[in-house]
């Protein structure tokens, strides 16, 4: 399993080098910060419903996360359909994970786990109801590299608000994450920000939280032309990215790199989501992708962690090859900051 993590931090200086840490303590991180708190999540069922029920019936806890935050762990459910989301909190200390990929099916607007996979299908999202129970949540991402997102595929708004709308409802999610892999398309975006913007304003108006952020690659150059663009484009149509998720590699000994990534993404966010400079750093995520599972180690996850506090970044992430959980035990552990 790949694995990420979210970091809710304040901002230090927007251009501070790599710094390192106190060793944390091993207990989870409480959640602060980040977007406009929102209204409280009401069960959706009772707390007497099994642990494990079927997929249209997973309960909501009282205490689950109302947002990312804390460490989200990466599951890819086609390659890890036996994964335990339970056993890997109460192991690492996650209690947020990220569930891909949702891609578009044989008729190009239904949304299925790996375009194959129907909802009821799926372990791993049958086993959500266990996960808040234990006070953990989960969101789910649209695209990746195994598929395209209904958005590219489904010509009709409607019937992509259709697709995302199904899948929220058959999971009561309150999270989504879109990785386009494809070219960015300007008619792609419209229809996507558009079936997104119909979505949250359901949402606000059912008093429910709905959070939606975009995966994204970035280089020491930052992102993109095209998807810069895209983020504009969404923006433009209505549509709230809360967060952007800048993924980077991350070779051993190359937190600098990662670093130069995200200073150059910082101020080309800003610009395509309206956001000015001491405020687009709350909407930014960093996913290194370990090139080995040695890649990142404990001192340098600290430093990490130390990073994302200093700027008040939105959440970490890891992929790639998976590190051993005393990493993820270090980036889900209090910083100074937060004790």
């Amino acid at each position: 399993m790949a694995t990420s993590a979210a970091i809710w931090a304040l901002p230090g200086k927007a251009h501070t080098d790599w710094a390192p840490a106190p060793a944390p303590s091993t207990t989870s991180r409480p959640a602060t910060g980040g977007t406009a708190a929102a209204p409280p999540r009401e069960p959706a069922r009772s707390p007497e419903s099994p642990p494990d029920p079927p997929p249209d019936q997973v309960p909501v806890s009282a205490t689950s996360p109302e947002q990312p935050s804390g460490f989200v762990a990466y599951v890819d459910t086609g390659r890890d359909p036996g994964f335990q989301p339970v056993d890997a909190m109460r192991r690492t200390g996650a209690d947020w994970f990220l569930l891909g990929h949702l891609t578009s099916g044989p008729d190009g607007c239904a949304a299925l786990w790996s375009g194959k996979m129907g909802h009821s299908g799926d372990l791993v999202i049958g086993r959500l109801g266990g996960l808040r129970t234990a006070g953990g949540d989960a969101g789910v991402s649209f695209g990746g590299a195994s598929g395209t997102d209904p958005a590219v595929t489904c010509k009709a708004k409607s019937r992509v608000a259709s697709a995302y709308r199904s899948v929220l409802g058959a999971f009561d999610l309150t999270h989504l994450d879109f990785e386009p892999r494809e070219k960015p398309s300007l008619p792609v975006a419209k229809r996507r920000a558009g079936a997104v913007a119909a979505l949250q304003k359901e949402a606000t108006a059912a008093h429910r939280p709905l959070w939606v952020s975009f995966s994204l690659p970035a280089t020491r150059h930052g992102l993109s032309r095209e998807h810069r663009a895209l983020l504009r484009a969404t923006r433009q149509a209505g549509a709230r990215i809360d967060t952007v998720n800048l993924i980077t590699p991350l070779k051993p000994g190359g937190l600098r790199g990662v670093a130069a990534a995200v200073r150059a993404a910082a101020p080309q966010i800003g610009a395509a989501l309206a956001l000015d400079h001491s405020t687009v750093w709350r909407h930014l995520g960093v996913t290194p992708v370990l090139s080995h599972p040695d890649a990142l180690t404990p001192a340098g996850a600290r430093t990490l962690a130390a990073y994302a506090e200093r700027h008040h970044l939105t959440w970490l992430s890891l992929r790639g090859a998976t590190p051993d959980d005393t990493i993820t035990r270090v980036l889900t552990a209090p910083t100074e900051r937060s004790k």
